[in-house]
């Protein structure tokens, strides 16, 4: 209390404590004030071995002065790299002579090495050619059995054809046609996809497992689910982002290559983008640029050829 009151006459902390520290037997430093005092504006809180040095408000102040002085510059190069950037140009697209059956408008595509499959979505009429470099070798017309409902995606693999249907559900259709007519049957393994489809497409990957990429009603994004078997359910497994799909109309259209190695996405502007699928991922890449404006051309769907 004598200390106290001694340092409300003559400042604070000039009875007890002594500036810095002295050394007492056995040769330890420690401090003459007790742990609950301070000197005034250097706020130096005084512990059992030592002092702490706080900063003040104005030292404060002027310390984030001097961390914004020295970010600003960091921060305005960032800004100027973000303005620079150009979005990388597509490659120009190559035409191919494809005379489709006079029967056939196709508006799927799916495709197995240098071969191609086109798929009337609505009335499951079909036909398989064999591209060789800019012309094609042959056109087998078929059309698909015990299918009920529009078909959404098409994936085509050494075990046949897997397709998606609007209300989710999963066909598989083994082999390949024969006599003009390719059977399906309903997946006994993969259940239906979840509600709500705009867009959708399965095939398998390497391992046989089922891979789906979806687009719900309403979304501007592309949805990644793979089928645990296990599991027996879809669960998410990623998600992509298609760039300029807020202003078109229609959903993109999905199309898997052989064995889900890439997902392409199609949009109604003409446009491809092409995003790997393989385990580590990467980024999506544009592949075919859009129409120019004002183009007549209906834009489908795209598949993977090679």
């Amino acid at each position: 209390m004598f200390g106290r009151g001694f340092e409300q006459l003559n400042g604070e902390r000039f009875l007890l404590k002594q500036e810095g520290r002295v050394e007492r037997w056995p040769s330890h430093m420690q401090p003459w004030m007790a742990p609950w005092t301070r000197k005034g504006s250097r706020q130096e809180t005084c512990h059992a071995g030592g002092c702490d040095r706080r900063l003040s408000s104005d030292e404060v102040s002027s310390t984030a002065q001097r961390l914004i002085a020295t970010l600003a510059p960091l921060v305005q190069a960032f800004d100027a790299q973000n303005e620079r950037h150009v979005e990388p140009i597509a490659p120009k697209l190559k035409s191919a002579e494809v005379s489709w059956p006079t029967s056939l408008s196709p508006s799927l595509l799916a495709s197995r090495g240098d071969e191609v499959l086109g798929l009337d979505r609505v009335t499951g009429r079909g036909a398989l050619l064999r591209l060789v470099g800019a012309a094609h070798a042959g056109v087998s017309e078929f059309v698909l059995k015990g299918l009920e409902g529009e078909i959404l995606g098409a994936a085509w693999d050494n075990a046949g054809l897997v397709l998606t249907l609007a209300g989710g559900a999963i066909a598989e259709c083994v082999g390949l046609p024969a006599h003009g007519a390719w059977s399906c049957l309903r997946s006994a393994v993969a259940p239906a996809l979840p509600s709500g489809l705009a867009s959708a497409v399965v095939g398998r990957d390497a391992t046989g497992k089922f891979r789906a990429a979806v687009v719900y009603d309403g979304d501007d994004s592309v949805t990644l689910l793979d089928l645990l078997s296990e599991a027996a359910a879809w669960l998410p497994a990623g998600e992509v982002h298609v760039p300029g799909t807020k202003s078109l109309s229609h959903a993109p259209q999905l199309s898997l290559t052989s064995l889900a190695q890439e997902l392409l996405i199609a949009t109604a502007d003409g446009a491809v983008h092409r995003r790997p699928l393989m385990l580590g991922g990467g980024v999506s890449e544009k592949v075919a640029a859009a129409a120019p404006a004002g183009s007549a051309k209906k834009w489908h769907t795209a598949c993977s050829f090679g």
